[in-house]
């Protein structure tokens, strides 16, 4: 159900793109209901920020030739997600996919990728949680190394559990196709 890249972003390029989060203003406007997420989100446009973009849209594509093999052209948008210790910041089990009702989307959202930031000392809790894989240890230490690179089906079931001490900060990015048949 994923296929993970470990330190798969050099140090010096994560803290570029964290030096870039750190620029930005945060334009989460709908996104704290604690009953199902609390984060801040920073949603990048695309062309402005197309580094960001290509570089998660180039983890999407190896990740869909050496796992997934899905039709995909494209990359949606990309947003920085900070999950605060003041907040618990968490989200619970949902998709990225939003359904097969998209009738007006012309394409649907088929690979999520997740580069992690922030280093797994900067936190507690805040474990990236997907439903139905089975990691073992090394696999779960691999997952919070800064500059690791998480992949999964957009249609996969997934969860941040709240964290508890620090911040947690990533960049996510969901890599389109033509809908699916």
């Amino acid at each position: 159900m994923y296929y993970n890249y470990t330190n798969g972003v050099e140090s010096s390029v994560v803290d570029e793109l964290v030096s870039t989060y750190n620029s930005l203003e945060s334009n989460d406007v709908e996104h704290k209901n604690p009953e199902i997420r609390t984060s801040t989100i920073t949603v990048l446009d695309k062309y402005e920020h197309k580094g960001i973009s290509d570089l998660v849209y180039d983890f999407g594509r190896q990740a869909n030739n050496d796992a997934y093999g899905f039709h995909i052209d494209d990359i949606d948008y990309c947003q920085f997600n900070l999950y605060d210790e003041k907040e618990a910041g968490h989200y619970r089990w949902h998709m990225d996919f939003r359904g097969f009702n998209e009738a007006k989307k012309l394409k649907h959202r088929k690979i999520t990728v997740i580069i992690q930031l922030s280093e797994p000392s900067d936190y507690e809790g805040g474990e990236l949680q997907v439903k139905y894989s089975h990691y073992s240890e090394k696999q779960k230490t691999d997952m919070l190394q800064k500059g690791s690179v998480i992949t999964f089906p957009s249609f996969v079931e997934h969860r941040v559990t709240p964290v508890t001490k620090g911040n947690r900060i990533s960049l996510i990015g969901w890599i389109v196709g033509e809908p699916w048949k």
